[in-house]
This record gives C-alpha cells, sequence and structure tokens, in this order.
C-alpha cells in the first residue's frame, strides 16, 4: 500500500508552475484568497487543463495566463503524449513518440527502419547519420561477442579444468573455479605479456581490416560480413528481418547476461554454475547439489550441511559416526559411496521416531517409507499437512494454522469468533477511515465541535499522535462499556442457545444472506475474505500515514476524491 501511494505519488505529480524565472515550489491545493493575492505580473498561473472554471476568482482576477506567454513560449511544439491538454489546439499533432520510452518522442534518425529499433536513444548519441552507423555497428559487434560469452562462460566452468587437466596444462580458471573478470581476480592468470600482446594484434587486425573494406565498399549493411555457412539469415525479406531482430534482442540479452554473471560471481563468491546448477548440470548431480543429499547425521543430532562429496572424501567417512543417508536414491548400486557401506536408510537415524514421513513434492525415491494418502496437505501452506480440525467446514478456510491456535474444537469456535469480530470491523474501518478524513472536519464545523483529526487531517491512530484528541475519560469509558455490554450480553446468549454459528446474530435487513445453501455459503466466504483484506487494509492505512505523514485520500487522491479534484490536486493546480 506504501508503495502504491509513493508510486502513483511520483508518476502523477507533474504540476510545475512557472515563473518569469522558472519553476517555483508546488502546492497541492490553493484558495480564492490566497489566489488573490498572487501579483499578477510576477507570479501568473498556467491551467493547460482548463481545471478553473470561467467563474473562479483566479479567472475573473486575470492570474490564469496562457502558456505561450511563459517560457514555454520558446518551444516550437508542445508534447502531450498522455492527451493531458483539454485543449488539443495547443498541442503539436505530428510528435511522433518512442515506443520505448513513449513519454518522450522519437528520435529523429530512429524511424524504425533498423532490425530492432524502438526509439531508444535519450542522451542522444545517435545524433546524426555517421552517429547511428557507428552506434549500430558498436551494439553487434559487442552483442555477437556478448552471445558468445553467455554460452562460453558456463561451459568454462564446466569443462575448463578437465581440458587442462587433459593437456597437463595449469588451469586458468580464478578462485572458486570462476570464469576470470575484472571484479573478482582479473585476468591474473593469463600468460602476460602474450596473450595480451596476441588479443589485442587479432582485435586490431579484425577493425584495420573492416575499416579499409568500408572504404572501397558500400555496404548498406556494414555489420554483414557474408558469414552464414547454415543458411540461417533467411530467405525471404520477412524471415531476414526476423533474423536480424532476433539477433539485436537476443544480443542485447547476452550483454546483460555477462553484466549478471560478473556481479553474481563477485557478490556470492562461486560459480554460476554452482549457485544455480539446475541450468547448467545434468539433473541427477543438481539435485545432489541442491536438494540435501548429503547430509550427515550424528549421535548428537544433525551436523552442518554438504552440498557436494567427492568419492575419496566418503571413502575417509567413518559408517558409524558420520552415515550418508540417499532418500531420492541419486547415488547409483555401484557408486563408491554405496559400495562402501556409507549408504545407511533413514530409519536407523532419529528420524524414525517420526511415525509419519510427510512428502507433498514425492521427492522420495523410495515411497514405501513415505505416509500413504491419509496425509492431506494445507490448501493454504501446501508443504505442511492439513490441520485436523481444519477440513473445510468453516466459511474461508483453507487449512491455515501454523501455530496450531486452533488445538481443539473450543479454541478453533473462540479463534473463528475473534476472526469474524475483527473482519466486521475493519471492513467497516476501512471504508470509514477515508470517508473521516474526506468528511470529518465539515461534519465538526456543522455542529460547531473541535475536529478529533489528528495533524495533517489524518484519522487518529496509535501511530501518529494516538487517540489524544478524544475527550478523555468519557470517551473510553463509553467504548468500554459498550463493548463490555456487548461480549456479556453474547456471552449469556451462548449459554443458553445452541447456535451452531455463534457469530450470526440475524441481523440481515436486506436479506443478503442468501436463500439457498449455495448462496449462503458464498456470502459467508465473501465476508471471510473481504474483512480478511480489511484488516490487512488497515493496517497498510495506519502504516502509509505514519510514513509519509499526510492523510490516505491525500496521498491517492484519484481512488477517494471526485477526478476533476483529484486532477486539480495532482496535475497542475497552482502557484504560491
Amino acid at each position: 500500500m506504501k508503495i502504491t501511494a509513493i508510486a502513483l505519488s511520483s508518476i502523477l505529480t507533474v504540476t510545475v508552475a512557472f515563473t518569469s524565472k522558472g519553476p517555483v515550489p508546488m502546492q497541492t491545493t490553493i484558495s480564492a484568497a490566497d489566489a488573490a493575492t498572487i501579483p499578477s505580473p510576477e507570479k501568473p498561473i498556467f491551467d493547460p487543463l482548463g481545471l478553473y472554471s470561467a467563474n473562479s476568482p483566479e479567472r475573473l482576477d486575470g492570474l490564469i495566463k496562457p502558456l505561450e506567454s511563459s517560457t514555454l513560449s520558446e518551444a516550437k511544439e508542445i508534447f502531450d503524449p498522455l492527451r493531458l491538454y483539454s485543449d488539443q489546439s495547443q498541442v503539436s499533432g505530428k510528435v511522433e513518440t518512442s515506443a520505448a520510452l513513449p513519454f518522450l518522442p522519437r528520435p529523429a534518425l530512429l524511424d524504425g527502419s533498423l532490425p530492432g529499433d524502438r526509439g531508444f536513444d535519450p542522451f542522444n548519441f545517435a545524433s546524426d547519420a555517421n552517429s547511428l552507423q557507428w552506434q549500430r555497428k558498436a551494439e553487434l559487434k559487442h552483442a555477437r561477442l556478448a552471445m558468445l560469452a553467455a554460452v562460453g562462460w558456463p561451459i568454462a566452468e564446466l569443462m575448463h579444468k578437465n581440458i587442462a587437466n587433459a593437456f597437463d596444462l595449469a588451469p586458468l580458471l580464478a578462485s572458486n573455479d570462476r570464469v576470470p573478470s575484472i571484479l573478482n581476480d582479473g585476468l591474473s592468470h593469463a600468460h602476460f605479456p602474450a596473450f595480451w600482446i596476441a588479443t589485442i594484434a587479432v582485435a586490431a587486425a579484425l577493425e584495420i581490416t573492416e575499416s579499409v573494406a568500408e572504404n572501397v565498399s558500400c555496404k548498406l549493411n556494414p555489420t554483414d560480413y557474408g558469414f552464414d555457412p547454415l543458411n540461417l539469415g533467411g530467405k525471404t525479406d520477412e524471415q531476414k528481418r526476423f533474423m536480424q531482430e532476433a539477433e539485436v534482442f537476443n544480443g542485447r540479452l547476452g550483454m546483460l547476461a555477462i553484466v549478471g554473471f560478473a556481479a553474481q560471481e563477485f557478490v556470492l563468491k562461486s560459480a554460476v554454475v554452482d549457485q544455480i546448477p539446475i541450468f547448467f548440470k545434468p539433473l541427477n548431480v543438481a539435485f545432489e547439489q541442491l536438494m540435501t543429499i548429503t547430509v550427515a547425521f550424528t549421535s548428537k543430532g544433525p551436523v552442518p550441511m554438504q552440498t557436494t562429496i567427492l568419492a575419496a572424501d566418503a571413502a575417509t567417512i567413518p559408517s558409524a559416526e558420520k552415515p550418508i543417508f540417499d532418500p531420492l536414491g541419486l547415488y547409483s548400486a555401484n557408486s563408491p559411496e554405496r559400495l562402501d557401506g556409507l549408504i545407511t536408510p533413514l530409519e536407523s537415524t532419529t528420524l524414525s521416531e517420526a511415525k509419519e514421513i510427510f512428502d507433498p513434492l514425492r521427492l522420495y525415491s523410495d515411497q514405501s517409507q513415505v505416509s500413504g494418502g491419509e496425509v492431506e496437505t494445507s490448501a493454504a501452506l501446501p508443504f505442511l499437512p492439513r490441520p485436523a480440525l481444519l477440513d473445510g467446514s468453516l466459511p474461508g478456510d483453507r487449512g491455515f494454522d501454523p501455530f496450531n491456535f486452533a488445538s481443539d474444537a473450543n479454541s478453533l469456535q473462540w479463534q473463528r469468533k475473534a476472526e469474524l469480530k475483527h473482519a466486521r470491523l475493519a471492513m467497516l474501518a476501512a471504508a470509514g477511515w477515508p470517508i473521516a478524513e474526506l468528511m470529518h472536519k465539515n461534519i465538526a464545523d456543522a455542529f460547531d465541535l473541535a475536529p478529533l483529526l489528528a495533524s495533517n487531517d489524518r484519522v487518529p491512530s496509535i501511530l501518529n499522535d494516538g487517540l489524544s484528541h478524544a475527550h478523555f475519560p468519557a470517551f473510553w469509558i463509553a467504548t468500554i462499556a459498550v463493548a463490555a455490554a456487548l461480549e456479556i450480553t453474547e456471552s449469556v446468549a451462548e449459554n443458553v442457545s445452541c447456535k451452531l454459528n455463534p457469530t450470526d446474530y440475524g441481523f440481515d435487513p436486506l436479506n443478503l444472506g442468501g436463500k439457498t445453501d449455495e448462496q449462503k455459503r458464498f456470502m459467508q466466504e465473501a465476508e471471510v475474505f473481504n474483512g480478511r483484506l480489511g484488516m490487512l487494509a488497515i493496517v497498510g492505512f495506519a502504516a502509509q500515514e505514519f510514513v509519509l505523514k499526510s492523510a490516505v485520500v491525500d496521498q491517492i487522491p484519484i481512488f477517494f476524491k471526485p477526478l476533476n479534484v483529484a486532477l486539480e490536486q495532482l496535475m497542475t493546480s497552482g502557484a504560491m
């Protein structure tokens, strides 16, 4: 909720009051008395949305000025992609927006003719034709290198050491078998200066050759080197266009991937293929590494987990002290661990005290160790068994009780009553909160009473200045007395009645509860679900106003105020 308010405020609050010297601080509301005191020549008001009526004091006093009289008159075109101007005659109709940045005009040279062109050039790098051609060549070169690197990076981490060992060479990987990059230990393993001299010489030769070829040729596409032995570039114009765009888009993704690989290995200090082995290694190896294959149990309890284990290391583990458990059956019958007797059944561990093994994801290869179909999972928490008393008969029941609050029938009934009471109060409060901020001061003024809102017209809560505005002790005595009376009456009624639903007070003057069993069930579930949402909303309102120090109706007026008032407050209301 807080994030929603901040996002809306930051996106929609584009109101800037212009003076002859530039923008001045924004004010969300302006009164007629304040407007009348603004000197017209110094601080005019611009109203492109036409929110000030013809009879408004600002317009009658001549404070509303056309945009042409401001510094904006220097601009030859007015750009309005969101169509916020009420008078569209002031807006240039020929301005085409960028597909990538629809709040900016499309760069002149990016007309969509180049593959992958979406009008993205916010810094105007392609200011002329030569710059555009140079930028496109640079992008495609980096894109092609990045696609190769995105494939070569994990392959190097998986195979480089084996290849180096096969040729009796020292491996060039960085620490923890990472591909060398500037962010880990750089390229210090490379043979200097031979490696760098060869690299720079090859790159220079390619660039010089290309530069000479460009001077003696007139290729329309300077990045087309005629290399397509598999004829993947397409035959028709549509196929060629598709492949060219695919190259650009995948190349851009490759450049992001390489940056991600380097940053990821720098932060986590391990190889990418070990961080997410499910993408790079055989499935059984990935599961062995990720799914807690080798967990060593001692007589005193579990010891820290190892993600991988070598045959040589496994042979040194005494079987009686550190057995290996393999519920997924990933160790083959001929593996050194199984041949050395290190694989121990789970029944010999302290887990044997558990009467049921719960395996909702069916990770155990030997399902004979797992309890059968009698273990039903919770709909809300499918990795936990369903609580015994939450069998779905109660409206809104989804098996959510991770802390076992409803341990018996009496506890369950008490919890359901408490939930429904809080839900009903929360739904009333979620509606009453913004209504109070909108109407309370007017009602208090009508009856000549002091308003009880907190600072900045916020509803009082413990998180702002509490309920200090309430008349103490009369308010609290009355509140506690009413609540106590209701609770005592309900308790007495329960003792003399046998209602199946203790929260049904028979109050339904509009007959909204439904007539058939299906309708009643639907309405009961709707009450529970909306009540839970209401409780979250109230917590969000209080936290939002505590952080932003303003009323909810002012943070997101588009939800609570008339559209013209909301736009006036958020878009261009006035100036100080």
